[in-house]
């Protein structure tokens, strides 16, 4: 409706193309095959901790409808930051003015950064390997086609659009303080109210992986124990069903 069903993209096309292949996907693919929720060591002392899939804890429509909220809400956020103030600072200081094409790679970009950093928030197993995949996904990946679409306007592969649309978009977006204020505005406003939300449910409605995770770096109810990941005493994931 903001865009009167003009059917007009703001963003470029081929970009929007490699969201799913370039940018994202080594992270998913990660937390897909290798994170886990807790140790090997846990999970055997404590299986009722299985309990959660039995019950159907993490798949239920209140679950998907959150997402949908959530997803809703960090949509906005990334279109309207950037467009009000586009509306304020759209003249730098070179005296460009920023146009449309540089509206949509800034929301772009501003999108694939929040999309990272709220895998971040769902990874529960950290071994260095999700990192290398976060830096090929950005690095090489976004920022590598971006520099490689706004400079060589004439090289564009065969069955692609013409990178002339965002030609010259990095150069000029990177020296505007507006970008990088931007980026950052809308990532914590995306992260925070999701941030705190997951925290307040771990502290006070824990489910069974989330008392597991606790157990796994050396967590009893409430105690730090010096032997991190020791499993010993009662089960303390067990819960009326």
């Amino acid at each position: 409706f903001y865009c009167l069903m003009s059917g007009s993209f703001f963003y470029y096309d081929t970009f929007y193309q490699f969201f799913n292949t370039f940018y994202t996907s080594l992270p998913i693919l990660y937390l897909a095959s290798l994170d886990q929720d807790i140790t090997a060591e846990v999970a055997i002392a404590r299986p009722s901790i299985y309990r959660d899939g039995i019950d159907r804890v993490f798949i239920t429509h209140k679950i998907f409808w959150r997402w949908m909220v959530e997803g809703m809400y960090s949509g906005a956020i990334v279109f309207f930051i950037p467009v009000a103030m586009f509306g304020y600072f759209n003249i730098t200081k070179n005296g460009y003015v920023i146009g449309f094409w540089d509206l949509g790679m800034l929301i772009f970009f501003i999108d694939v950064v929040v999309v990272q950093f709220r895998l971040v928030l769902e990874i529960c197993y950290w071994t260095g390997i999700e990192l290398f995949c976060f830096f090929m996904s950005f690095v090489p990946g976004l920022w590598g086609l971006w520099i490689y679409f706004s400079t060589q306007v004439d090289y564009a592969p065969p069955g692609l659009l013409s990178s002339y649309r965002i030609y010259g978009t990095y150069q000029f977006l990177f020296d505007t303080r507006m970008f990088w204020l931007a980026t950052v505005l809308c990532t914590v406003f995306c992260l925070i109210p999701i941030f705190t939300f997951m925290g307040i449910k771990t502290a006070n409605f824990p489910t069974r992986s989330d008392i597991g995770r606790e157990m796994s770096v050396g967590w009893f109810n409430g105690v730090k124990h010096q032997t991190s990941g020791k499993v010993t005493g009662r089960d303390s994931t067990q819960r009326p069903v």
